[in-house]
């Protein structure tokens, strides 16, 4: 089990490479950022399932792949954002 303080200072570390990944799913930084941030209050809940950083970093990947997907078939492929008339 790793201790919370450890998960938080994982997931920092590796921010930039996980929302980048996000945002290879999502092709929007915002939207892969807010994902990242879901992704870390997970892990903390699940603090007891992780065995080593490896573990929780792989198990971070698979989560945030997978809630990009479920966001973007929520959202049906569309980009949510301003109209063309309030632009």
């Amino acid at each position: 089990m790793l201790p919370p303080e450890e998960i938080t200072a994982a997931l920092l570390r590796e921010r930039l490479a996980l929302t980048a990944y996000i945002a290879t799913v999502t092709r929007d930084f915002h939207l892969a950022e807010d994902i990242y941030q879901d992704v870390c209050v997970k892990a903390v809940g699940k603090a007891a399932d992780f065995a080593s950083p490896a573990h929780l970093m792989n198990w971070a990947r698979v989560s945030g792949r997978h809630r990009a997907i479920d966001v973007l078939r929520m959202r049906a492929g569309k980009v949510v954002g301003l109209s063309e008339t309030m632009l």
